[in-house]
């Protein structure tokens, strides 16, 4: 898993994933078998191996944007 948390491009994303991205209202989450990815703008804020974290690492990004989303 790459550790290194620089900020990267989307096609650097893609090159590294070997998956594809989803646009989600400016986040943008690289799909991989590998590394899952979430990012905004072009700063990776969560990194995970699986689905269900990155869904919740998504949650708590959106959370903080917003500033009132909250998990139950």
């Amino acid at each position: 898993m790459n550790n290194n948390f620089q900020p990267l491009s989307e096609q650097q994303c893609k090159e590294i994933n070997g998956g594809g991205t989803i646009g989600l209202g400016g986040i943008v989450v690289i799909t991989g078998l590998t590394n899952l990815g979430v990012f905004v703008g072009n700063t990776l804020v969560a990194t995970s191996t699986t689905v269900a974290a990155l869904a919740v690492g998504v949650a708590r990004s959106v959370g903080s944007l917003l500033g009132n989303i909250r998990l139950y």
